[in-house]
């Protein structure tokens, strides 16, 4: 149900481990543009930051397994070049013993901002930016990649790896801790600049069908006769209209009254848009 954003410059694939090791769903949420040692604002200047001039970087320095975060401030002004903000970026002692920032002419002639890490260890630095305050104008994020994915990958978020750290008492001792979830509806840009609506699924939604471990049934019953089973349609969670289901008739024969009927029949079904009407939210 939860949208989660990948701030780092690898895919995130994410296996959902059910009945059958060998009938894993995976999940993916595409790869950051940027990398883990620079970044480019993908906002094109100027930039209004009037309200907005807190920028929250974190950064690790042994490849993600610790982090730590500084803010820096930004001068407020609505119409703030990529040089300016440059000199508020340089200027400030957290930032210039760690990063370096530049405006860089691309070929549309813009200058746009840019962040470099002034470390050589390019294996185990790290850093990405908070969505929140300047970044909101940056847009250092705009080319995160973003997905919907079952609340089960709560565990691979940086918050969830942080709060318990590598060692420790970890709740989640497979915690990646590469992902950001977003909030809605403050997160709601990221959402809708990644082309997704940001109307959630629910997790079972997302299996579209593709699992048997997570089973549903819809059930016909025969009201004059003490509520005799009819039949059953069964198909996997999120499976949608024209997907093939099991349907499973009963047949009670002539003066048989009670629940228990004399035949059963498993027949291929296709599941019809109707029978997907009473399914939870």
């Amino acid at each position: 149900m939860p949208f989660y954003q990948n701030v780092f410059d690898n895919d995130f694939i994410g296996h959902l481990l059910l009945e059958d090791r060998q009938y894993v769903l995976d999940f993916k949420v595409p790869a950051n543009k940027n990398k883990t040692i620079y970044a480019y604002a993908w906002a094109v200047p100027p930039y209004n930051t009037v309200g907005n001039t807190s920028l929250t970087i974190n950064y690790s320095i042994d490849a993600g397994a610790t982090w730590y975060s500084f803010n820096v401030t930004l001068t407020s002004g609505s119409a703030q070049t990529a040089a300016q903000v440059v000199a508020d970026l340089n200027g400030d002692q957290n930032f210039a013993s760690l990063f370096t920032a530049i405006a860089v002419q691309l070929g549309d002639q813009s200058y746009r901002l840019m962040i470099q890490a002034n470390s050589t260890q390019r294996e185990r630095f790290k850093f990405y930016i908070s969505n929140t305050g300047a970044e909101t104008v940056l847009r250092f994020n705009a080319m995160a990649g973003v997905a919907q994915l079952p609340a089960y990958f709560d565990r691979h978020t940086i918050a969830n790896f942080q709060a318990h750290g590598p060692g420790g008492d970890n709740t989640y001792p497979d915690s990646l801790g590469t992902l950001v979830k977003l909030n809605q509806p403050t997160d709601n840009w990221y959402i809708t600049n990644a082309g997704l609506s940001t109307t959630a699924s629910a997790d079972w939604q997302l299996l579209r069908g593709r699992s048997r471990a997570f089973m549903f049934q819809n059930i016909a019953t025969d009201s004059g006769n003490s509520n005799r089973i009819t039949s059953i349609i069964e198909y996997p969670a999120g499976a949608q209209a024209g997907d093939l289901a099991k349907k499973t008739e009963y047949v009670y024969s002539s003066g048989n009254t009670t629940t228990q009927p004399n035949y059963t029949f498993e027949i291929p079904y296709v599941l019809q848009a109707s029978d997907l009407t009473t399914i939870p939210t």
